[in-house]
């Protein structure tokens, strides 16, 4: 009976050390000739849970949630056998993670002290792309574990692809997902102005961060964007003719000048990707439905050229201008009309996209259209170099379509030809109608300031005294002179945003806009409001905006002449993120 009892105890001991985690096997001798290494850094998304946690050039830097998951994504060939290991770095406290790749999945248990290669346990593949997901069971530390790189050891030739490097910051572009274009094929030897276009996204193929640009040129792009999960635009912009990320560089005859905008359309400039003049309509467009994009391109004889893009969605039943620009030193007509599609938010690289373009024209100087049905498929370098292998485009249920991320296993061959069946539908189009959308735009130059010698700075929520020299107060906004400014108090007791002043200008007037200077150098206002009152009691905001990022006078035209005696400037916060605000010159007109 002892004996029976001692066995029933061994036996029950033997299969709860079968529930234990697994620990890296010191005394297992199989060995596998190849291996290859995952950087964490440009291939690695959270794919679950709340916290937001930052996955860095340097893999997971910090993971203190066990609903978190991550999920590592490369793609192989053929299915083999292979060996996962983990790259960790100075493990505080224990900890118990999870590793897991289709149905199988293994506990390791990582002891304090330890860093380097840690072993996980053998897989099974399957061909084409291999998600690894990563989770937290338990932790002694701050963190469950800092991990730097997947090592996989094989005995085949895998052909691996994944973002292997993070020469030319590969590991943002990488994470961002492979970008794919369509370059519509033109008959050569015709000036061209107009170009016309139909896309529709499918439902469920709009994640955050894309943006499905239907009518591209030479010189800029238009499509509309998933900006957040509240937010989406209309998005027309015009590259600058010097080359440069930072907006500040442009000298002021090689800005892009804006003519016209329609409603509720915000204009300034954009940079980090090439630099110019940007505009977006705020607009909740919706997956599954069909717009319409149609713009110009037309030099105007003085050795500039005009660009004016148009949008036409179903909820509204008509067409509206976003915007219309003017580009110095260029003398050109519509070059290259393309679309692309991409992902700008690196945090959705692992989010499928996907987008059809259908009934593309272009329309000659002379007034005729003439239907495009071919069109070239290429790629970024990020899908040039094989990093990332989750692209396609070409023909697709009688049009065109592009598609991008999400580490499907198909796609198509870059720098592919790939035609449609011609629709013969003409785009209908009421040029004089389009001519009269959109509200012109007067340059700060066109209009005369009003005089401010009487005017007086009543309140302001803070000024710097000392530390900007014989400049920093708040009447120095008003002085007529941009080489002074006002700026927020730093040297003691700083001030934060929202940061405002209040300016009495003696007297009621009509005022039609406003004209404001940033300081040419650090502290830059970004968003604004401007409120208004005839007594210095009752207040109404009259105007909220951006500033542009430059030093250059801007013009901020209100919706119809207000009469108004007292203003208030409010600054809400700064193009560098700080909470310090300056200002040099504010007036009317």
């Amino acid at each position: 009976m002892k004996q029976m009892i001692k066995l029933l105890i061994l036996g029950l001991l033997s299969f709860i050390g079968c529930a234990e985690p697994e620990t890296p096997l010191d005394n297992d001798q199989t060995s596998y000739a190849e291996a290859f290494i995952i950087p964490l850094g440009g291939n690695t998304y959270q794919i679950a849970g709340e916290e937001n946690t930052e996955i860095t050039q340097d893999g997971i830097r910090s993971w203190t949630s066990p609903a978190t998951v991550f999920g590592v994504f490369f793609k192989s060939s053929g299915s083999p056998e292979v060996r996962l290991n983990i790259d960790i770095e100075s493990q505080e406290g224990e900890s118990e993670i999870e590793i897991k790749i289709n149905d199988t999945s293994k506990k390791i248990t990582l002891q304090n002290g330890k860093s380097g290669i840690v072993k996980v346990g053998d897989f099974k593949l399957e061909a084409g792309y291999t998600k690894i997901e990563i989770q937290g069971i338990s932790k002694g530390g701050s963190n469950f574990s800092k991990i730097k790189a997947i090592k996989i050891e094989h005995n085949n030739d895998l052909s691996p692809s994944f973002v292997k490097d993070n020469q030319d910051n590969n590991f943002y572009w990488g994470r961002r997902g492979p970008s794919v274009h369509l370059g519509y094929q033109v008959p050569d030897g015709i000036n061209y102005k107009w170009f016309y276009n139909e896309m529709t996204i499918p439902e469920g193929q709009d994640p955050i961060g894309s943006y499905f640009m239907a009518n591209g040129f030479a010189e800029g792009y238009f499509g509309i964007q998933v900006n957040s999960p509240n937010e989406r635009r209309v998005l027309f912009s015009v590259w600058s003719p010097f080359v440069t990320d930072n907006p500040n560089e442009i000298p002021e005859d090689e800005r892009i000048i804006v003519l016209k905008k329609g409603q509720d359309v915000y204009t300034g400039e954009f940079g980090n990707e090439g630099s110019g003049g940007q505009s977006y309509l705020r607009f909740n467009w919706v997956a599954g439905n069909t717009y319409k994009f149609i713009n110009s391109v037309e030099p105007d004889g003085n050795g500039n050229t005009i660009y004016t893009g148009y949008f036409f969605a179903p909820e509204v039943g008509e067409w509206q201008i976003i915007a219309s620009f003017k580009r110095p030193k260029t003398n050109t007509w519509y070059k290259r009309p393309h679309s692309f599609l991409e992902n700008f938010n690196p945090n959705y690289g692992h989010q499928g996209r996907k987008v059809h373009y259908d009934n593309q024209w272009i329309r000659s100087t002379s007034g005729n259209w003439t239907e495009l049905t071919e069109a070239r498929f290429t790629g970024d370098a990020i899908a040039t170099l094989g990093f990332r292998m989750d692209y396609a485009g070409g023909f697709d249920n009688g049009k065109f379509y592009l598609q991008n991320c999400g580490f499907f296993d198909q796609n198509t061959t870059l720098n592919s030809m790939h035609s449609r069946s011609s629709n013969n539908q003409t785009p209908q189009i009421d040029f004089e109608f389009l001519e009269t959308l959109g509200v012109a735009i007067t340059t700060p130059e066109q209009v005369q300031e009003m005089d401010k010698s009487e005017w007086e700075i009543i309140s302001f929520s803070s000024e710097e005294t000392s530390g900007e020299g014989a400049t920093g107060r708040a009447k120095d906004v008003i002085d007529g002179d941009v080489n002074t400014y006002w700026h927020s108090r730093w040297s003691s007791d700083v001030a934060s945003y929202p940061h405002h002043f209040t300016v009495d200008m003696s007297e009621s007037r009509e005022v039609e806009g406003f004209l404001i200077s940033q300081r040419n150098g650090s502290r830059k206002i970004k968003d604004f409001k401007i409120y208004v009152s005839q007594d210095n009691e009752d207040w109404t905001v009259l105007k909220e905006g951006n500033l542009q990022n430059n030093a250059s006078k801007q013009n901020i035209v209100l919706t119809e002449k207000t009469t108004f005696r007292y203003f208030k400037f409010e600054g809400l916060n700064a193009h560098d993120g700080q909470q310090f605000g300056a200002l040099a010159e504010i007036g009317v007109y």
